[in-house]
């Protein structure tokens, strides 16, 4: 599988660190943090450093301070990214996150004793909070500089479920909200790159949401220390409702982030080929069947899925009228249906259905016919075509439409052809419906492709004629 990850880049040089040093008789804010613990010994003289990572649920960029200085560290770090802080004298340390330009709080980390060479790391997450009831969900730990391989450490920063860790199918352990849990080593990808897949998973979700770590170039290798794993978003929020509910950002012992979203999935549907389709993927030096799918008869049928990695996958499919193969770009947080269509080929649809409103069904046709295609429904006797639905051409997808709540009477007509009510197929979209509208040949039948939920749906629309 391929690179399921987006790099961002580490603070610009408005986040630059800078030397912290006390300030006397400066404008010092007060967070009302009160005085630090005793930690007793910190050694001698010397500077540490701080990794500090944006992951709140704030749209804004934030301001990192540190307690007793009277100017921050770094600037408008923004929402997903990370920084490192160098050069700070050793002493008791607490790290505020502010809302740019200003000095409201949005993060507070604990207390910690930064000693010479050491260096920490603070992820604030989740919602905002301020110092004066305590330090929310900002995280805080110790990180080592020089381990013997990558480590991973997995933080929390998911709405408060307790998760499950997995990688490769070998469980990592249990990690509790706002807290820590160390992993296993990064395998050596500096030679020729490597994926791992990660999954995570709590008792109430019925299935895992999967990630695909994976370096391509020596440059996507981290440097050696501890990466951090940060799990974001709501873990019991699948899609469709949010395509992209759940997400990781990955930041290296040196401050640079960049987020992994979700394993893309794809869909397999036959709906005009008459009978079975075999769908597959090469496994050199043989291929694979993924997935079958067939024409469903006046019932709803939910279709084979398959996760894959992002980037480009090729399909190969057996059926009646042909043996069609395609090579695709697979986006990582996406969701697709590949289609067997009625001349033996493949069509592969998108699910990018806006969810934002659910007081709304919405639907596209997708014409893999040789002619334009219309559609429409029956209201007070005549047929009246959808407005982005008329006069669609071949091998395209339509324009988004709106369509009724109740059961309703599908009309439909070919090559320009008079949009009639002789002949009509029940069919039903109800609130908050996704998906897609298809007809089969000039004179077939029919069908709408249901993504409202996920696996989705194929119904062949039984036709009636006055």
């Amino acid at each position: 599988m391929d690179t399921t990850s987006t790099d961002t880049s580490a603070a610009d040089s408005s986040s630059e660190s800078s030397e912290g040093s006390s300030s006397t008789g400066a404008d010092v804010p007060d967070w009302g943090e009160g005085e630090p613990p005793d930690f007793g010994d910190l050694g001698d003289e010397g500077e540490g450093s701080v990794v500090v990572v944006h992951a709140l649920d704030v749209a804004d960029p934030v301001d990192v301070w540190l307690v007793g200085e009277a100017t921050p560290m770094a600037t408008a770090l923004a929402p997903g990214d990370a920084t490192r802080l160098t050069e700070i004298p050793r002493d008791a340390r607490r790290v505020v996150f502010t809302r740019t330009g200003t000095q409201e709080p949005v993060g507070c980390s604990d207390w910690f004793p930064l000693r010479a060479d050491e260096q920490w790391a603070t992820v604030a997450t989740r919602d905002a909070h301020d110092c004066s009831g305590g330090d929310g969900d900002t995280v805080t730990f110790e990180q080592a500089l020089a381990l013997s391989g990558n480590s991973v450490r997995f933080v929390h920063g998911a709405r408060p479920d307790a998760l499950t860790v997995e990688r490769a199918g070998v469980p990592e352990g249990a990690l509790e909200p706002a807290d820590t849990l160390s992993g296993s080593d990064l395998p050596d990808c500096e030679a020729a790159g490597c994926t791992i897949p990660y999954a995570v998973s709590s008792a109430g979700i019925g299935a895992p949401r999967y990630f695909t770590f994976a370096t391509v170039e020596v440059s996507d290798v981290p440097p050696a220390g501890e990466l951090m794993f940060v799990v974001l978003g709501d873990v019991r929020q699948d899609w469709p409702a949010e395509p992209d509910s759940v997400a990781a950002l990955v930041v290296d012992i040196e401050g640079a982030a960049r987020e992994i979203r979700r394993d893309p999935e794809v869909a397999f549907a036959a709906p005009a080929a008459g009978s079975p389709v075999t769908f597959q993927i090469p496994t050199p030096p043989a291929v694979s069947d993924v997935a079958t799918a067939d024409q469903c008869f006046g019932e709803i049928c939910e279709l084979d899925t398959m996760r894959f990695g992002a980037g480009e996958q090729e399909f190969l499919a057996q059926g009646p009228g042909g043996s069609p193969s395609g090579t695709y770009q697979l986006e990582a947080g996406q969701r697709y249906v590949l289609t067997f269509t009625v001349d033996g080929t493949f069509t592969m649809l998108t699910d990018d259905f806006s969810r934002a409103d659910e007081t709304v069904s919405v639907g596209r046709v997708s014409n893999w016919n040789d002619l334009s295609l219309t559609v429409g429904r029956v209201f007070a006797g005549e047929g009246q075509p959808f407005d982005t639905f008329i006069d669609v051409p071949p091998d395209t997808v339509s324009e988004e439409s709106e369509l009724p709540a109740d059961p309703w009477s599908l009309v439909f007509s070919v090559d320009g052809g008079p949009l009639g009510t002789g002949c009509f197929g029940f069919a039903e979209t109800p609130l908050p419906w996704r998906g897609f509208v298809w007809v089969e040949g000039p004179s077939g039948v029919p069908g709408l492709l249901d993504l409202t939920a996920w696996p989705p749906s194929i119904t062949e629309l039984p036709i009636a004629c006055a």
